[in-house]
């Protein structure tokens, strides 16, 4: 069960969906999530990427696409940055490693913090798999798109695969989205599985695309919806055999 779903059952009348005055009631909800932490809470600048599967798929289930579905307009995650030796940090057991220590988006050595250094962004800055998560959203979720889809906008459409565990707790999950503007349609898909997945994306009544999600990977597949012609895909997932700092962010 996700944040949302435990909030909206501890407070059913106040999330009652099918009140007839539930959005002139103006209720607003903020919910609050740390960042993930390094291992066992303590600093280690080298495990930035670990457990980027479940870390990402966590991130986007509670914190983006659940929010979205739960009335969100907006997602903010901490911490952004800090030094090689996780800091800076209030707790005063940092000094000795004692202290809890969230894992930023981004661990900037404190070598680069010196005007005049030689510090290159590509080679000595850590990105951690936060960074990676919402750089995916950042670049295919803008503000204008809508979900959910009204009567104005084109009918939403369907994701489908013939994987014969789906009754068995299949980790999958698709939203879709609407961009008035530049009428695009956009799919987000976010799959936990350890096997690649092929899928079928609905691009409207009579057409479709088939593409294969990547082990514990979001996908994003973006087309317009008075031509179905697709303009972006991209995949992020773990790259396998990779530096520590590193995922894949494929864009075509």
């Amino acid at each position: 069960m996700s944040a949302q779903q435990k909030v909206i059952q501890a407070f059913p009348e106040e999330f009652n969906y099918s009140r007839p005055d539930y959005l002139e009631r103006g209720f607003a909800t903020v919910m609050s999530e740390c960042t993930g932490a390094y291992p066992n809470g303590r600093c280690n600048v080298s495990l930035g990427m670990q457990g980027f599967g479940g870390s990402n798929h966590w991130d986007m289930r509670n914190l983006i696409l659940d929010s979205i579905k739960y009335g969100s307009g907006a997602s903010v995650k901490w911490i952004i940055a800090q030094d090689d030796h996780c800091g800076p940090n209030v707790d005063p057991g940092y000094e000795t490693n004692t202290a809890w220590t969230g894992r930023p988006f981004v661990t900037v050595p404190t070598k680069c913090m010196t005007a005049g250094s030689a510090c290159d962004a590509e080679t000595d800055v850590l990105y951690n798999q936060e960074f990676w998560t919402w750089a995916l959203v950042s670049n295919f979720l803008p503000a204008s798109l809508t979900w959910p889809q009204s009567s104005a906008t084109p009918p939403i459409r369907r994701v489908s695969h013939d994987a014969k565990n789906v009754a068995s707790g299949l980790d999958f999950a698709a939203e879709f989205f609407f961009d008035e503007a530049t009428s695009t349609m956009t799919a987000v898909i976010d799959y936990n599985g350890g096997e690649e997945l092929p899928v079928s994306i609905e691009l409207d009544s009579n057409n479709s695309i088939d593409i294969t999600l990547g082990k514990s990977s979001t996908t994003v597949v973006r087309w317009s919806s008075t031509t179905t012609d697709v303009s972006s895909h991209a995949e992020l997932s773990r790259q396998e055999k990779s530096p520590v700092s590193a995922a894949s962010l494929i864009i075509s």
